[in-house]
């Protein structure tokens, strides 16, 4: 595991402790993180504004196609 998914996350100690859980006879230490929640809210903002921006910009490629192609020839 990336060492910056082992300090913001607590991935390891719960894939740590079902692992233990999944021993006959393992020690499962069951109790709070040391993880504040807070983190978990930036990656879902993140994410947003990055669909905002891209369906801006799909928005923005689309108008600008039409304004270039101009209005039909006759034939």
């Amino acid at each position: 595991m990336p060492a910056d998914v082992q300090e913001y996350t607590d991935c390891y100690n719960v894939i740590h402790n079902q692992l233990l859980a999944e021993i006959p006879g393992g020690h499962h230490s069951a109790g709070g993180s040391s993880s504040s929640g807070g983190g978990s809210s930036f990656p879902t903002a993140l994410l947003a504004g990055l669909i905002v921006l891209v369906v801006i910009g799909a928005g923005a490629g689309a108008y600008a196609m039409t304004r270039r192609s101009g209005p039909p020839s006759a034939p």
